[in-house]
């Protein structure tokens, strides 16, 4: 005799609110469903150059974010400042806050900085947005774009190319030409183990932490007056809000 019978399933007001029960614990605790998210300031990326005078910084610093739940993996980083910073040989510093257009960056690998004649340049790698290289000027408050017109023009009468390692090489080459050279080939690869050293300046450049802030620091490293300065600073504590990573 055949047993026609389909297995039965539990069914019922209890199944329904254990099923309830799971899915919610993990929209709160795998998602992170009404949680607040955990937000930090960090130096994220840093262009250096050394002139006759003295040296001059690109900071970019991000405010890093991590979602609550468990099943969030990896960070949402949003650019807060770009700063320039001037260091004379003798120690003396100035810092300027840039204004600069959303999508601005100091990263090499998007937008490598050039010194012209006139001003430092941004040159704006093509992307989805962005259909060819793209010049931004970096003036004494803010970071200007350049119509794509006129930045093809200005490239192409200088004999540059834009993308790549081999453009890198080529715009520093430029840079040297107005007197200035670039001292950190990677934008990201600088810290306490990785600093910039001016032996032209006699000084260094390195990243010092103490758990509370993030700071770029210039120090002496000959002469008989040895000094230590502060370039930039950052606070790294950590603060919790209910406010998504892109506000």
């Amino acid at each position: 005799m055949t047993n026609n019978r389909r297995p039965r399933f539990p069914s019922g007001p209890g199944c329904l609110l254990a099923g309830a029960i799971f899915f919610l614990l993990l929209g709160v605790f795998g998602s992170g469903l009404g949680q607040r998210y955990t937000y930090w300031l960090q130096i994220d990326q840093v262009q250096a150059f050394e002139g006759e005078d003295g040296l001059v910084l690109f900071v970019e610093v991000r405010r890093a974010s991590r979602y609550p739940g468990f099943l969030q993996s990896g960070q949402i980083r949003k650019t807060m400042q770009l700063i320039r910073v001037d260091v004379s040989r003798d120690g003396e510093i100035s810092q300027t806050p840039l204004i600069f257009d959303e999508g601005t960056t100091f990263h090499t690998n998007i937008a490598p900085i050039i010194r012209l004649p006139d001003h430092f340049y941004l040159v704006q790698q093509p992307s989805m947005r962005r259909p060819a290289c793209q010049l931004h000027r970096v003036l004494a408050d803010r970071i200007e774009p350049r119509s794509f017109e006129e930045s093809g023009e200005i490239l192409r009468r200088l004999g540059l190319r834009c993308g790549g390692a081999q453009g890198l090489k080529e715009f520093d080459l430029i840079s040297k030409r107005s007197g200035w050279e670039r001292l950190n080939g990677n934008s990201y690869m600088f810290g306490s183990d990785f600093p910039i050293v001016s032996r032209r300046h006699g000084m260094r450049l390195l990243v010092v932490e103490d758990g509370r802030s993030q700071s770029i620091v210039a120090e002496s490293i000959r002469g008989p007056n040895p000094w230590s300065r502060p370039l930039v600073r950052v606070s790294s504590r950590r603060w919790r809000s209910y406010k998504g990573p892109m506000h």
